[in-house]
């Protein structure tokens, strides 16, 4: 298997605070990757910096060989690199529907001369946008608020939502951001299926911080396990779970009892 991103030796630091330290971490092209560890890790910092969010002070940063240090967020939007967020952002007074048909990016009837010189063009792309919004709504088990305004949706539903995006956007490779967080059992189900689905149909790579473990053990292979700004160890769910290091670090001790997705 192929390696799709590759961060190698990164840092980076706030102040007097190194929040990240010597980080080297690769990302399969394919897999689910898990990336858990305590709070105050540098868990997110690794993540913004991937995502384009932070530039690093040092260190390389490389998405299916390229290097991504200097380009911006939107520019790696454009190679296919995504990031959801741990407390989801669609736009509030716009519906489910509407929030997915805009998250491809500029559309032909944005442009003032396609909309006065080929307005049925225009209309066509735009139903056929519509119509791929609704698949994916369908596909997500959303379809049924796709006229609810998102602000009005619940914690899981704008997480669903948020995958979808991704979809549309047709991204081959999402950062996803405390997935689990706020979403009740049921619809955190459904959200692991999707994610599943993704991956395995389409080919979709994701890398994903998450706290909930039964979570990572159903998807994640394989885990990194960050302590201190550091990578403190890579393996399977079960190996990380078992070492007296990661147990220490981030379970205090004594490792959680574990919970199924």
């Amino acid at each position: 298997m192929s390696v799709e991103l590759v961060v190698d030796h990164v840092s980076k630091s706030f102040g007097g605070l190194q929040a990240v330290r010597d980080c080297s971490v690769r990302v399969e092209a394919g897999s689910i990757t898990g990336l858990i560890g305590p709070n105050g890790a540098g868990k997110s910092t690794l993540f913004n910096i991937v995502a384009g969010a932070v530039q690093p002070d040092a260190g390389s940063v490389r998405f299916g060989g390229e290097e991504l240090v200097g380009l911006s967020a939107a520019e790696r939007f454009k190679r296919g690199l995504l990031r959801t967020f741990q407390i989801a952002k669609p736009f509030h007074s716009m519906s489910a529907l509407e929030n997915l048909m805009a998250a491809p990016g500029p559309q032909r009837g944005e442009g003032l001369l396609s909309a006065w010189l080929e307005p049925g063009r225009v209309a066509r792309d735009e139903e056929a946008l519509r119509a791929r919004a609704r698949e994916t709504l369908e596909f997500l088990g959303l379809d049924h608020v796709r006229h609810e305004r998102a602000g009005l949706l619940s914690g899981g539903q704008k997480k669903l939502l948020e995958l979808g995006r991704t979809i549309m956007a047709d991204a081959r490779f999402v950062l996803l951001d405390e997935v689990a967080a706020g979403v009740n059992r049921t619809l955190l189900n459904s959200l692991a299926d999707r994610i599943e689905e993704l991956n395995k149909e389409r080919g979709v790579t994701f890398f994903l911080i998450e706290h909930d473990i039964g979570f990572v053990s159903r998807l994640c292979q394989p885990v990194v396990v960050m302590a201190q700004g550091a990578v403190l160890k890579i393996g399977a769910p079960a190996d990380v779970r078992r070492d007296p290091e990661v147990v220490e670090a981030y379970f205090g001790g004594a490792a959680p009892e574990e919970t199924s997705a």
